[in-house]
């Protein structure tokens, strides 16, 4: 990482800021010592990061460079810092003298004190930059001549089609792209990139298309060039010539080159594969591609790459974006080298564990054959563990860093810098967008050259190249992007994340954990910490006294009950960044104060009341955030001096009442997610600032005069995207008031790139005109919340990006519009109806997919048939509805979810349901007919998850109700008071896909049916609340794909039957609530697959069985509420710890005793 912090803190070498105080003492000097002493060794770092992997000797160096680089960086942000403090002191007070600027700090001495930190650290670095001729480095240059030198495996075209596994969709895929003919009138090649991070197998698909015999019959031509990191066109010519002649090509000149490609490809439809290629050169492709463009029409190239520049500037076809492999497959490739006599049978012990590593290798080829290769004729269970239990960066023979690491080194200085930053967001974790880039510049991993161009606009910049380079990727959720009011969700896989990992070493520590016992290194610079589940304590366990170097502190989900921590935290000096988000805590301590480098402070999701004056004090402090601090009662009056600030982002914070004074002095503020207007600190408090992102301006009644929206300059914004203006909610508003309300919001008219508009409690007859004339015609999605006096609405029709539309609680709206185009609304996707009981017709909706429709007018539903785009429908409190409209099942053929809530009287989901239905999740809630409900329900053959709540009438499942339900996985039962039976319709015969049965709450359940305990596909069981089960069926033993059971609240359950030890494929068990269980079986050292046992309210339980000690894949052990079992399991010395201690984490009563790798 050195050469990216040495590449930033050269820029900062350079600032103007620095000659504010150059004039006294040496400063200047030191720092252009520093500044060519750091040039001199940068030629030498691309050279030494790439040696470093192999000695130990040049990392240490490193280190001790990346030290004083961090400590010069630190001298220059105590420049910038004093140079903020005095900017707010002569901000306070125009009257004074210049030398009392100074108050805290002479002049003089600071600049003293600055030069002689200076002239320290640069005698360190001269030491360094002299050890620096002992390892024969080379510079720049020469590196990459070295580089293009030494040559990378090359590949070929040659494949075993057996070695090859999941691929056959994208084989197929690929070879109906390249044959079909419906390009070739505009092109006569066509280019299809094949994108995907390394190890996924590009090059192996590419091969396996080469290789199919529909394109090898469809080809004149099949032509193979490995291109690699340098992309020379002569060479790539000179490889295509070789495949027509069978021999070598030396000629040199273009000119010659040129003329024998294009007769080697003329009157050919050729097939050329490109593979490897990671030039970014347009300019270098074009010449190249303007040269093969001489041959039959249907011609086609495949590049293969893992960066998305690449492939959109290459590519004229879609491109073909590679995914992982299934696990099943992933298996496979493992078992072929893990287990090359396919003797597997033999060693199921070892099948367990490889299972468990080929996890690990989250759907990438390169790494299931490696880690298979590296436990080729290896029978030991501790060779196989050994492998399962390290992270794969730590494995020492391993193909797979190496291979990643190259698209690392592809990477710009800055960007490597801001890509390794994210693995404080742990492993699998998620992160967006705006967060990360407001982290980066906290760390001054993002600098500012251009005039005009804010620093989170090259944040963005940097954050999409390294999703087109494919380090980040969208977070996926039921097979779509997983998106939220602030956009997509990101992550980082976890190979990607291993990269990241071996890189920043001992300089980034994460850890997720259940509870908080880690001592940090005086290496460590950046530390995050979050709970597995629930608040865990911070206690003095946690040291930070050898920590002075953190710069990042991420303490997510904790309970803090000793302020010392607190405390302790404001003693780490050179943090920029600070997250405590998710806690217990109430108040900062003034000591927070003394953070002066804090730029980024996250406090959202925790008890806080009020922050203390000290923290206006935080010049440097860029970002703060309260998001979800419903306790939040004020903020500071001293805010307007954090001149700094660029995003203060609150919500959710009920008892906030008034923002501080003077906040439009904060003239580097870009997002302001929450404006409470006050009679002391009214709107215009907003004027001189300029907003992006999305604001919530509430409290709009005590503005008395549109003269002072006027002011603020709202139209100005257009950088804004989400508006929300609402009213304090009133009952019994004068009709003066009401007026007001329309003169006020007339004047809130927001630029007319806003997107996202929401009005509440509104109290004006007539939306503005603003939006009634389409003055904002970008807008993507409205919503009306208690705008209780409007009858018709705005005309929607001509919003031509209009996608998501709510409306609530509007008593009084009665027309869409007045406008008769307003007939069709052909945009929406989403359309949400609560509480309009006089709205009586609906529009056209040909593209709405996602319908609700809660407390209206039932005549809505007739209209609902006509919309058949929608895959989600739900329909709630229509309580004289008999029966869904007739032909609404039978039209909605694209329909995939159901929810039909507080419908007491019906009976019938349609008349008309004969034809299969699409239909794959369905939710009943408190609808009273529900036993006639489910002779609909047998006819929903693509039903894969049916669920029951609240359904009060319901006594028994019907015997004949699940006979087409051939596709249920999960059917859960929650709160059906007067449930008896589950009947006898869980056939085995009909539920050949069931995998998870939950009954959940209904207490009058006295037995359940011998069929259920046939089920073989059942892996999840869940019972829990029906006091009057008083045993379990010997026939539970049956359920052989069985891998959770959870029995609670079962009050007279004597005892497990014994068949349950047999369930040999059981990973969790968990038993709760049951007080006359009085002991567990010595069987239970049967369950050979048992990684979690949890044991609740069990007071009659007064032993653990000895066998618990064969169970060696139990990797968890819980116990609460059982007293006879906590003293029996004290560590250590407890009468039953040596049964438990071989268990990884053991939690008594909430309190982690033990937690090992």
């Amino acid at each position: 990482m050195a050469e990216a912090i040495i590449s930033l803190l050269k820029e900062k070498l350079g600032s103007s800021l620095l000659e504010k105080f150059g004039s006294i003492c040496t400063v200047n000097e030191e720092v252009n010592n520093l500044r060519s002493t750091f040039t001199a060794i940068q030629a030498l770092l691309k050279d030494a990061e790439e040696q470093q992997w192999t000695s130990n000797t040049i990392r240490d160096w490193l280190d001790k460079l990346e030290d004083v680089a961090y400590e010069v960086w630190d001298i220059l942000d105590e420049f910038a810092t004093e140079d903020l403090r005095r900017r707010v002191e002569i901000g306070n007070s125009t009257t004074k003298k210049v030398r009392h600027f100074f108050t805290s700090s002479n002049p003089v001495t600071f600049q003293s004190q600055m030069s002689n930190k200076l002239r320290e650290v640069m005698e360190r670095l001269d030491l360094i930059a002299r050890d620096k001729s002992n390892f024969n480095l080379r510079y720049e240059d020469v590196v990459d001549r070295h580089k293009e030198a030494g040559a990378r495996v090359q590949t070929h075209s040659f494949i075993h089609e057996s070695e090859v596994l999941g691929r056959k969709e994208d084989n197929d895929k690929l070879v109906h792209l390249l044959v079909n003919r419906g390009d070739e009138e505009e092109n006569n090649v066509s280019i299809v990139p094949i994108v995907g991070m390394g190890g996924l197998g590009k090059t192996t698909l590419a091969k396996l298309v080469y290789n199919d015999e529909r394109v090898s019959s469809y080809f004149d031509k099949l032509i193979w060039v490995f291109v690699s990191e340098k992309f020379d066109s002569a060479e790539i010519m000179r490889a295509i010539i070789e495949s027509d002649q069978d021999q070598r090509c030396d000629v040199e000149r273009m000119e010659l080159l040129q003329s024998r490609l294009r007769k080697t490809l003329s009157g050919k439809r050729y097939l050329l594969v490109l593979d490897d290629v990671w030039n970014e050169n347009q300019e270098a492709w074009l010449q190249l591609k303007s040269l093969l463009n001489v041959g039959e029409k249907g011609s086609k190239i495949i590049a293969t790459t893992r960066s998305n520049i690449v492939a959109n500037m290459m590519g004229t076809l879609p491109t073909h974006h590679l995914e992982g492999l299934p696990e099943e497959d992933c298996w496979s490739l493992f078992k072929q080298r893990a287990f090359p006599n396919r003797d597997e049978e033999t060693y199921p012990d070892l099948v367990l564990i490889g299972r468990e590593i080929v996890k690990k290798c989250k759907g990438v080829p390169l790494v299931a054959k490696v880690l298979g290769g590296l436990l080729h004729y290896k029978r030991s269970g501790r060779a196989w563990l050994s492998i399962r239990n390290n992270e794969i960066w730590e494995l020492k023979e391993d193909q797979i860093m190496p291979t990643l690491r190259l698209s690392y080194n592809h990477l710009p200085p800055q960007l490597k810098q801001c890509f390794t930053y994210c693995i404080l967001f742990h492993k699998g974790g998620t992160f967006k967008q705006q967060e990360v880039i407001q982290m980066w510049i906290a760390q001054g991993l993002i600098q500012s050259s251009e005039e005009g161009k804010l620093m989170e606009d090259f944040g963005a910049e940097y954050f999409d190249e390294l999703c087109w380079r494919s380090f980040f990727q969208e977070e996926v959720m039921y097979y779509t992007p997983r998106h939220t009011e602030e956009g997509p969700e990101y992550k980082v896989h976890d190979h990607i994340y291993d990269l990241a990992k071996s890189v920043r070493r001992n300089e980034c520590l994460t850890v997720k954990a259940r509870r908080m016992e880690c001592v940090l290194s005086g290496k460590t610079r950046h530390f995050s910490f979050a709970s597995y589940k629930g608040r865990i304590l911070l206690t003095d366990l946690m040291s930070f006294h050898n920590a002075q170097k953190l710069r990042t502190l991420i303490l997510k989900n904790i309970r803090i009950e000793e302020h010392v921590i607190l405390e302790d935290i404001s003693r780490l000096t050179c943090l920029r960044v600070l997250i405590l988000s998710s806690s217990n805590i109430k108040t900062l301590p003034n000591s927070i104060g003394k953070l002066k480098h804090l730029r980024f402070l996250d406090l959202s999701g925790t008890d806080i009341e009020s922050l203390p004056e000290s923290i206006c004090t935080l010049w440097n402090l860029q970002t703060l955030k309260l998001l979800d601090c419903g306790n939040l009662r004020e903020l500071p009056n001293n805010m307007w001096k954090m001149i700094s600030l660029r995003h203060l982002e609150i919500s959710r914070s009920s008892r906030l009442t008034e923002m501080p004074a003077r906040i439009s002095k904060l003239s580097d503020l870009q997002t302001l997610t929450l404006f409470i207007v006050s009679k002391e600190n009214g709107i215009d408090e907003l004027r001189d600032l300029n907003l992006r992102g999305s604001i919530n301006i509430q409290n709009l009644q005590n503005v008395l005069y549109p003269s002072d929206v006027d002011k603020v300059g709202l139209r100005e914004w257009h950088k804004l995207s989400s508006l929300g203006l609402s009213w304090k909610e009133s009952h019994d508003s004068t009709s003066a008031e009401n007026e007001n309300c329309e003169r006020v919001i007339e004047s809130l008219q927001p630029h007319s790139n806003m997107q996202r508009l929401s009005i509440e409690n509104y109290m004006g007859s007539r939306f503005p005109h603003w939006l009634m004339h389409l003055k904002v015609p970008n807008l993507i999605k409205i919503s009306l919340i208690s705008c209780k006096r409007c009858k018709i609405l705005p005309p929607f029709s001509q919003l031509h990006h209009l996608k998501d539309l709510t409306m609530q609680h509007m008593p009084d709206l009665e027309k869409w519009s007045s406008d008769e185009r307003s007939q069709t609304l052909p945009h929406i996707k989403r359309l949400e109806i609560r509480n309009c009981p006089k709205l009586s017709q609906m529009p056209h909706l040909p593209s709405v997919e996602n319908l609700t429709l809660i407390g209206c007018n039932e005549m809505l539903l007739m209209f609902v048939r006509n919309y058949t785009a929608i895959t989600v429908l739900r329909i709630c409190g229509f309580p004289e509805m008999i029966s869904l409209p007739e032909g609404l099942l039978k039209n909605l053929t694209l329909i995939k979810e159901l929810d039909i809530e507080d419908c007491p009287k019906l009976k019938s989901l349609s008349n008309d349901v004969h034809d299969p239905s699409a239909i794959e999740t369905l939710r009943l809630t408190n609808c009273g007919e529900v036993e006639s409900l489910m002779e609909g329900v047998r006819n929903l053959t693509s039903l894969k998850h049916f669920n029951v709540v609240c359904c009060n009438q319901l006594t028994s499942l019907p015997d004949e109700g699940f006979q087409g339900l051939t596709s249920l996985q999960d059917l859960l039962i929650f709160f059906c008071d007067k449930l008896r039976s589950l009947g006898e319709g869980l056939q085995v015969q009909h539920l050949n896909s069931l995998a998870c049965l939950g009954v959940y709450g209904c207490p009058e359940l006295a037995a359940l049916p011998e069929s259920l305990y046939k089920i073989t596909t059942l892996k999840t069981l869940e019972l829990s609340g029906s006091p009057k089960l008083a045993s379990l069926s010997e026939e539970i033993g049956n359920l052989a794909s069985l891998k959770e059971l959870r029995i609670e609240e079962f009050t007279h359950l004597l005892s497990l039957p014994a068949s349950l030890y047999k369930l040999t494929t059981l990973k969790t068990l968990e038993l709760s609530g049951l007080p006359e269980l009085a002991s567990l079986s010595e069987e239970i050292g049967n369950l050979a697959s048992l990684e979690e046992l949890w044991i609740r309210d069990c007071p009659h339980l007064l032993s653990l069985p000895a066998s618990l000690q064969e169970v060696t894949t139990l990797q968890t052990l819980r116990i609460e509420s059982c007293p006879s079992l906590e003293r029996r399991c004290a560590k250590d010395n407890g009468e039953d710890w040596y049964k438990i201690a071989h268990v990884s984490v053991i939690l008594i009563n909430g309190q982690c005793l033990q937690e090992r790798k």
